[in-house]
């Protein structure tokens, strides 16, 4: 086909804004940012709710750009090629959608949702299948309507497996991802309190998690938390194939124990009537449900679950989600700093108690963001695990944070063993002296307090 013809073959098609279900024809590497444009590159610019790639068009063209997408309406004229389109966010999921679809039927992707544990259950499933063979997974957390195209475009039949993991502010988001990526598995972990603000009340939030199940294709498999009733009932009214992980005992991945070592933690889970062990090299209150959704995985792949366990041994934390690291002093530095919820807030403190309670330590808690009428709630009910930890300072950092310092004396709370920084530049400035004589140092926040500053100010 000639460029005139794919040019126009390709502008209709999305014109019309038909899902593309061929193979998209491999003329050009997409890239969306005209920073990381090279030489032959396409530039593809979307939309966002603060800025419009459209406005850097030349700036792509400058750096080498072969040619360019553009939204009907855009004033832009160039001698470089283009395709002009109805909507460039639109047609990025289209075609990405049609490069999802040319993949060999023998390759199985994986996509998983939450409101907490997303990426660690992520990196487990990740680690577990890559035991098999060669797996592709998103790093971090790209997990959006921008970033699930390119992580797309980025599988070639050289891969077996995938791993996405979707993240939504928006009803309507999750099913937008699910239509894109048509996955093969597909696994709702939990739907929690985060991001109350938005969706403005737990009903929203469970029916936008369920929608990687409801939307997804009818041929593929769900998996679920058992423990939620409401939410296990509703993925099962989805007529998909169903695999279960919890504690109860009735899931298909039962959570039979778990058990605190010096180092680590070991779980015992039922599959299949069978006991399988797991020994992980350090320990969090969420490890054991979050492998038991991975093995899950395992079960609606058809994997042997022995293998799969063995592969899950391989996991030992990830950056930002209350990954250890010691300190040239000794000192233990809990990096939990990456994000915050009610329910993964609780999950770390409880988790600190269990391992390190008779420590000398400190905790450093940001605001937990995006609750909207429960902030003021949320933040409160913290104290009682604060107290429980009885650390020798609880240093709080943003502007609900101190509600909980305000309720911990409430509590009983000695008011000297309290300090409050309104940002992570004014705490990073005395952190080493508050943190002086300290063996352990606890951090979790919101990512918009940032205190993964103050996490790299104590490492190195």
């Amino acid at each position: 086909m000639d460029w005139m013809s794919y040019k126009n073959w390709l502008g209709n098609l999305l014109l019309s804004e038909l899902p593309l279900q061929e193979k998209c024809p491999n003329f050009a590497q997409l890239v969306t940012d005209s920073r990381e444009i090279k030489e032959g590159d396409w530039f593809f610019p979307l939309k966002g709710e603060t800025y419009d790639g459209h406005n850097f068009i030349q700036e792509a063209i400058n750096r080498g750009a072969s040619g360019y997408f553009i939204q009907e309406g855009f004033p832009f004229e160039s001698k470089v090629p283009s395709l002009r389109v109805a909507n460039t966010m639109k047609a990025y999921h289209a075609l990405a959608s049609g490069w999802r679809s040319s993949l060999p039927s023998s390759f199985q992707l994986v996509a998983l949702t939450g409101s907490v544990g997303k990426t660690t259950t992520k990196t487990m499933v990740s680690l577990m299948l890559s035991h098999f063979a060669k797996t592709f997974s998103t790093p971090g957390n790209q997990n959006t309507e921008f970033s699930i195209p390119k992580a797309l475009f980025e599988i070639d039949s050289s891969y077996k497996y995938g791993v996405l993991e979707f993240g939504a502010r928006h009803p309507g988001d999750i099913a937008l991802l699910t239509h894109t990526a048509k996955p093969d598995v597909c696994v709702c972990i939990n739907a929690a309190s985060a991001h109350l603000e938005i969706f403005k009340d737990r009903g929203t939030i469970l029916k936008t998690k369920l929608e990687i199940i409801s939307e997804s294709p009818r041929n593929s498999v769900a998996v679920a938390l058992h423990d939620n009733s409401t939410l296990y009932e509703n993925a099962k009214s989805f007529e998909r194939k169903l695999f279960s992980f919890g504690y109860h005992p009735e899931a298909s991945v039962s959570i039979r124990s778990e058990t605190k070592l010096n180092e680590g933690m070991e779980i015992v889970f039922a599959i299949h009537g069978e006991s399988h062990r797991l020994f992980l090299p350090l320990y969090h209150q969420s490890y054991p449900i979050n492998a038991a959704a991975a093995l899950a995985v395992g079960l609606a792949l058809d994997l042997p679950a022995k293998k799969c366990v063995e592969g899950l041994s391989t996991f030992t934390g990830i950056k930002g989600r209350y990954r250890i690291v010691k300190t040239k002093s000794g000192q233990i530095v809990i990096d939990d700093s990456y994000n915050a919820s009610p329910e993964s807030m609780k999950a770390g403190l409880t988790s600190v108690l269990q391992s390190f309670y008779d420590k000398r330590k400190v905790l450093i808690l940001g605001d937990m963001r995006e609750l909207g009428d429960s902030s003021e709630e949320a933040h409160k009910s913290l104290a009682p695990y604060c107290i429980k930890l009885n650390p020798d300072r609880l240093i709080t950092v943003g502007n609900f944070s101190n509600l909980i310092a305000a309720e911990a004396i409430k509590l009983g709370m000695n008011p000297k063993q309290l300090i409050h920084f309104a940002t992570v530049e004014d705490l990073i400035k005395k952190i080493k002296d508050l943190s002086e004589n300290m063996e352990v140092i606890y951090i979790k926040g919101s990512a918009a307090i940032q205190l993964s500053k103050a996490v790299e100010e104590l490492v190195n």
